[in-house]
């Protein structure tokens, strides 16, 4: 269809261009409803057409770039909804055409960002799969690509973000490793970087949306350590956003299950510190959402698993209540 219709009219390939981008916007929207197989469909349309038009141009690196990115979108629904093979081939694609356009142009900032961006995605594949020596591997290059790109370009903010996701990133693997000192030094770098961000920008939910997952990732640590008193303040610190950023996009299937998942953290805590009565309504909030969840996407793996573990942790309350 695609040949047919540039032979039709060869020099106007703009159009293409903005079927394209459409499908990849369309998936975005998709994926964050939590419509992971209609995003997958999307997200191929577009990587199809992005395929095609780069077929036709293969000098042209901004329709490279767009395979790419096509390549590592498909790659990101693969890996959610558990095709982990797929999804590392989907990775390897988009690695070797960035390998190929950074040698091109070593100068290039976005070519070697884009380079780091495949790496944590294979990274996180290779942790899935309990690949810990590999993921952290995958992240410490990242990181360092990045850290060295921030330093060429001080002040971005863009750049300075992906510093603080590798250090995240990283710690993710350390914690996995019981390495909970090293996990909790990278935490607090990443938080350092996002706290500044947050504050210097309120209104973007992404940086917002890593603050309070950061402060998560270090109130498991505590939790892990057994300052249970310190995990429930940086789970609180991390709910509070999290409210303000579901009550502002309340049909966001991410947000709600960020939601969900500090619902269930605080649950465990005050369950450890024989507080049931500040445990239950945690654990009915938790369920609520879970239910929710489960029941707008039936085919999605990972809200089985959600529910199971809020029913369970409901059903220990329970027991435990007079």
């Amino acid at each position: 269809i695609f040949t047919r219709m540039t032979e039709l009219d060869p020099g106007n390939r703009q159009p293409f261009r903005d079927l394209a981008l459409s499908n990849d916007i369309f998936g975005d929207a998709q994926r964050a409803q939590g419509d992971l197989t209609g995003a997958l469909l999307s997200y191929r349309f577009g990587r199809a057409i992005n395929t095609h038009l780069a077929e036709l141009d293969p000098s042209n690196s901004a329709l490279q770039r767009a395979v790419l990115v096509s390549h590592g979108r498909v790659g990101d629904v693969l890996r959610a909804l558990g095709d982990p093979a797929g999804a590392l081939h989907e990775y390897r694609e988009a690695l070797a055409i960035v390998t190929r356009l950074a040698e091109r142009d070593r100068g290039s900032i976005e070519w070697h960002e884009d380079r780091s961006l495949i790496q944590n995605r294979l990274g996180g594949l290779l942790q899935d799969q309990h690949d810990l020596a590999g993921a952290l591997r995958a992240y410490r290059e990242a990181r360092e690509t990045m850290e060295r790109l921030a330093e060429r370009v001080p002040g971005n903010t863009r750049l300075e973000r992906a510093v603080g996701v590798n250090h995240g990133l990283i710690g993710s693997v350390l914690m996995e490793q019981r390495d909970l000192a090293g996990a909790l030094r990278e935490f607090r770098s990443a938080l350092a970087i996002y706290t500044r961000h947050a504050e210097g920008d309120p209104s973007n939910m992404r940086s917002q949306r890593s603050l309070a997952f950061i402060h998560t990732q270090i109130g498991n640590v505590m939790d892990s350590q057994g300052d249970l008193a310190g995990a429930l303040r940086e789970y609180g610190a991390g709910m509070a956003i999290v409210i303000r950023l579901a009550e502002s996009d309340p049909r966001n299937a991410e947000l709600q299950r960020d939601l969900m998942a500090t619902h269930y953290l605080l649950t465990r805590i005050y369950l450890r510190l024989g507080n049931v009565l500040e445990a239950r309504p945690h654990a009915e909030a938790a369920l609520a959402i879970a239910r929710d969840r489960r029941a707008r996407f039936p085919d999605q793996r990972q809200t089985a698993t959600d529910l199971a573990a809020a029913e369970d942790l409901l059903r220990r309350i329970e027991a435990d209540t007079p």
